[in-house]
């Protein structure tokens, strides 16, 4: 398997993929963090929960 592909289905890029795209989100809605969870079609607590495991400040 191309080393390419490899990185490409490690954790810590799909990690690296999901920090990207919730900072995204939480910088198009201010970090207004209730706006990002509808944004993303889920509730208050999972967003927390979400944030929480990727490590990204609620206040950043």
């Amino acid at each position: 398997m191309d080393l390419y592909v490899r990185w490409l289905t490690t954790p810590g890029y799909l990690v690296a993929v999901e920090r990207n795209i919730i900072s995204n989100m939480l910088t198009k809605t201010k970090y207004n963090r209730k706006g990002t969870a509808r944004q993303f079609g889920i509730n208050y607590r999972s967003m927390m929960y979400w944030l929480e495991r990727l490590g990204i400040e609620a206040n950043d």
